[in-house]
């Protein structure tokens, strides 16, 4: 079972899939620095063994899915900086408590 996944500093582009979502046992997630667009799918939600979360410095765009909020095992980065995210964080958010949000 793949707990870690590192693509970031890549050239891979187009959307995140939603079958990312299947990766459930999936603990550390970096999808940063690379042009990736579209929207963050709900998907991502079901991913609740992550550890670490970042997608800093995409081209991702939209607001963040409530169902982000769902992460609580979160306890490293969460980094989301550097996008095209618009609109409010959504309070399900308040939940996580990362050690470092980017």
């Amino acid at each position: 079972q793949l707990t870690w996944l590192n693509l970031g500093f890549n050239q891979f582009s187009g959307t995140i899939s939603t079958n990312l979502g299947r990766l459930t046992e999936l603990k550390h997630l970096y999808l940063n620095d690379m042009p990736l667009d579209g929207t963050l799918p709900t998907e991502m939600g079901l991913l609740q063994s992550l550890e670490e979360f970042a997608i800093a410095s995409t081209l991702i765009s939209g607001t963040l899915p409530s169902e982000l909020g769902n992460l609580l095992g979160v306890t490293g980065i969460f980094g989301i900086s550097y996008n095209k995210i618009t609109g409010t964080l959504p309070p399900e958010l308040g939940k996580l408590q990362p050690s470092l949000l980017i």
